[in-house]
């Protein structure tokens, strides 16, 4: 029977009927998806319209409705429907699809003679009740009791029928019902008699169920388009000329031999038989297909095979299923899954046409051939995988996706993603116009797209390119407006000269004119050449993976996206290749032109106009840090550095006012002179232990710099080092130090306390000119008389006379005489 899709979002109320009052009744379109309709209302309670059977159950007497498809409620009022009764006289013509409940015990004669126009019919029995072993189809639709063992009046636009609680097929009972096309029959079915289906000329699809025992003779006698059935172990008897005269006719049996009780002449010899099924899929009592037949496989399911089979709902091909037939499926209204073989070759044309009930396709990359219009009227499909583009593989001439929907005004409007699995070429137009396409993915295996391939795409917004391509035509995009793009290199194709402009390396030459509507690009691989974004201003994120090298200007006027990352397979950066772009934060690889570069700057990749937008940098890779590397970048607030670095040049972060903190890399030996000169907003520096000496002027007027721990390594501190930081407040000399240069902590007023170590120590006599009263704490018993120079300029404690307390250095006595200590007053 006929699935009623999404029955479960109905309430319990949705069958339940009051008349007098608009009443709701869930029905299903087999042509559409699910539905509610309004019918209107069943008049008053009079006996005409309602009325309550003895055994307190309900008939339904009559409908007035204004819709194509009436499924009948399986209640009135909590009661069972059990009768039903349409008046011959009435027109109901307006119906196309109509559904009984199983509760039905009695259908009137002559009750559906109103329905002119019935194609789809669902109903638990013909004749007056279950028992009736007589009736034929002519009963429900003749008006004249004279004709109702007849067939004549039963409407040449049924096409569907199936039937849900028979046992028997009465003798003629479908007989000359030329335009009936599919049968549905139920478990409870015992027998078929004879001449039941005699002269049903356009019957192409009946299933047998395992409670079939017998077939009458004649019963399916000039079924000249039924190609194929098939016989369960069931059945016991089969008369005389059963399947005569159906040229088509394949029969497929679980039998191993034909039993004895079947007449000698129930099949024309000309028919072939196939026998012992060894298994066998089913679906909604539909036979789909047939694994093994005498232990060897099905490899073809042929033309026409399932055509117009609308209960079918999901199809399942084995591996051993190469070729699909033309036409094989077509009209199955009610497929809505698809499961190819993975050994599948081809699909013929119109094989699954006017399958509405696809909404997703998944191609296996086995196919070589794809018929026209192979899945046309595909009306809700939105999602397809292809192996191929067009209908054949290997033909790039003259070929378009819409092949296979039988051309683009087939294509389904619903249709907004499409996956390219295989072939090697995407070729010119192929997706052309296909105007509610939304994203393309492109898998591993496509070499080259050709021009114009995605022209017209009003829709796509995304797409993305395997590594595998090697060549990109120009104007592939004409007019489509991208959101993102993932292209596996920048331009036309591999090209490695970065220096000179030439419009196949340009990343406009795959569109006719950068789309507006464009935000993020990735490049997978390849160099990006010189001038390649350049004026670009509306993409917000680039993202680069294997690239090797970035050319001069590549970015030039690239101010929509605040972050890029350059990876670590990057060989070489042109000068200026970051110039004019409005990059808040970077990643590089190493600073300079190449990996091995000490001499590399922030100038060098950004121009000497400098940015005025770049705030944070992170460097990955390199050696060195050349001189000047970061000076004046005055907006700079964070830089972080790998260890892989282990030389700076002079004056690296001269004069960075906006930095405030830095961790140097852990192979770093020497400061060099001017550091970090001048960066006022400095406030903490980590120094790896390795370093053994600091130039001069390294932290000169670093005003904000309020603690620093010297490595345990240092040995010199050159002149003018901490010159006029004003918020150093406590410094302990490291025990290596040897050398302390003049005015090394000149105008450090803020500075209060000194530790000095035990060993010899050279220090300038002016290192602390310009201080505040110190309070020296020396790690030593006595005061070398070399040391002239601290007389007035604070007070001394030797190492007798002080103690650390969490850290910080206190005298051994009170703490009011220490507070006058601070000034340089001993008691």
């Amino acid at each position: 029977s006929y699935k009623q899709r999404g029955t479960d979002r109905a309430s319990s109320d949705t069958n339940q009927l009051t008349p007098g009052s608009f009443s709701q009744i869930f029905a299903v379109d087999l042509d559409q998806y699910p539905v509610i309709y309004n019918f209107k209302s069943f008049g008053t309670t009079s006996a005409d319209d309602y009325y309550e059977t003895n055994n307190n159950q309900v008939g339904y007497l009559g409908y007035r409705g204004d819709k194509s498809i009436l499924l009948l409620p399986v209640q009135i009022n909590s009661k069972d429907l059990v009768a039903v009764y349409f008046s011959p006289y009435t027109d109901y013509s307006e119906i196309t699809t109509l559904q009984f409940p199983d509760t039905i015990q009695k259908i009137s004669f002559g009750s559906l003679a109103g329905f002119r126009n019935l194609a789809h019919l669902t109903i638990p029995f013909l004749g007056l009740d279950v028992h009736d072993d007589q009736a034929r189809l002519g009963y429900l639709f003749s008006r004249l009791e004279e004709e109702r063992n007849l067939n004549i009046d039963v409407p040449s636009s049924l096409i569907n029928l199936s039937l849900s609680q028979a046992r028997t097929i009465a003798t003629d009972a479908f007989s000359n019902c030329p335009n009936l096309m599919t049968v549905s029959l139920p478990d409870t079915l015992i027998s078929i008699g004879a001449d039941a289906f005699r002269s049903c000329t356009n019957l192409i699809a009946i299933n047998f169920p395992s409670s079939l025992t017998s077939i009458g003779n004649n019963a399916f006698e000039n079924c000249l388009n039924l190609t194929m059935v098939f016989l369960p172990n069931s059945i016991l008897t089969i008369d005389d000329d059963c399947f005569t005269n159906n040229p088509e006719i394949t029969i497929y049996a679980q039998a191993s031999t034909k039993p004895g009780s079947w007449a000698s002449s129930w099949n024309e010899p000309s028919q072939p038989v196939f026998w012992d099924i060894i298994e066998v899929l089913e679906q909604n009592c539909f036979f789909i297909t047939v694994n093994t037949i005498n232990s060897k496989p099905i490899t073809t399911i042929a033309n026409h095979a399932f055509k117009n089979v609308a209960a079918l709902q999901t199809l399942t091909l084995s591996e051993n299923v190469l070729t699909i037939g033309d036409e094989a499926f077509m009209d199955c209204f009610g497929l809505q899954n698809i499961n190819f073989s993975n050994q599948l070759t081809s699909i013929g044309s119109k094989a699954f046409a006017n399958c509405s009930g696809l909404t997703s396709i998944v191609l296996p990359n086995s196919l070589n051939y794809i018929g026209v219009g192979a899945f046309k009227s595909t009306t809700y499909l939105e999602n397809i995988a292809i192996p191929f583009v067009g209908s054949q593989r290997g033909i790039y001439s003259d070929v378009h996706f819409a092949d296979i929907f039988g051309g683009l005004s087939s294509v389904p409007s619903s249709l907004t993603h499409v996956a390219i699995n295989g072939g090697t070429i995407i070729p010119t137009d192929s997706f052309s116009n296909l105007t509610n396409l939304t994203e393309v993915v492109i898998h591993i295996g496509v070499t080259h797209v050709e021009s114009y391939a995605f022209r017209n795409c009003s829709s796509l917004q995304t797409i993305s390119f395997p590594n595998s391509v090697t060549r990109l035509d120009a104007n592939i995009f004409t007019n489509s407006p991208l959101v993102s793009i993932s292209l596996p290199f920048v331009g036309g194709g591999e090209y490695y000269d970065t220096h000179h402009v030439t419009d196949d390396g340009l990343f406009r030459f795959i569109f006719q004119q950068i789309p507006w509507t464009l935000r993020t690009v990735k490049i997978q691989r390849g160099e990006i050449k010189q001038e390649a974004f350049a004026g670009f201003t509306q993409i917000e994120n680039i993202i680069l993976d294997e690239v090797t090298a970035i050319g001069s200007r590549a970015f030039l006027d690239c101010r929509g996206f605040s972050s890029l990352v350059l990876p670590d397979s990057i060989q070489t950066l042109a000068n200026e290749c970051l110039l004019d772009t409005g990059i808040t934060e970077i990643t590089l690889p190493f600073l300079g032109g190449t990996a091995d570069d000490f001499y590399g700057t922030l100038n060098y990749l950004f121009g000497v106009a400098k940015s005025n937008t770049l705030r944070k940098v992170t460097i990955i890779g390199g050696i060195g840090i050349g001189d000047y590397a970061f000076m004046d970048w005055d907006l700079l607030e964070e830089i972080n550095l790998p260890d892989s670095i282990t030389s700076f040049g002079d004056r690296v972060f001269n004069y960075c006012t906006s930095l405030t903190s830095v961790t140097l890399p852990s192979g770093m030996l020497y400061l060099p002179d001017t550091t970090f000169a001048n960066c006022s907003s400095l406030e903490s520096v980590v120094l790896p232990e390795n370093i053994i000496y600091f130039g001069n002027y390294v932290f000169f007027e670093c005003t904000k710099l309020v603690n620093i721990v010297l490595p345990p390594n240092l040995q010199s501190i050159g002149i003018y080092a901490f010159k006029d930081c004003p918020s150093l407040e406590l410094i302990t000399l490291p025990d290596s130090l040897t050398f302390l240069d003049n005015s090394a902590f000149y105008g450090c007023t803020g500075l209060t306390y000194l530790i000095i170590p035990p060993d010899p120590i050279t220090i300038s006599d002016s290192a602390f000119t310009g201080c505040n009263p110190l309070t020296f704490f020396l790690q030593r018993s006595t005061v070398p008389v070399s040391w002239s120079w601290m007389v007035g300029l604070g007070t001394v404690y030797v190492s007798s006379e002080w103690t650390l307390n969490d850290g910080i250095p206190m005298p051994l006595m009170g703490e009011e005489q220490y507070i006058y200590l601070q000034w340089g007053y001993r008691a």
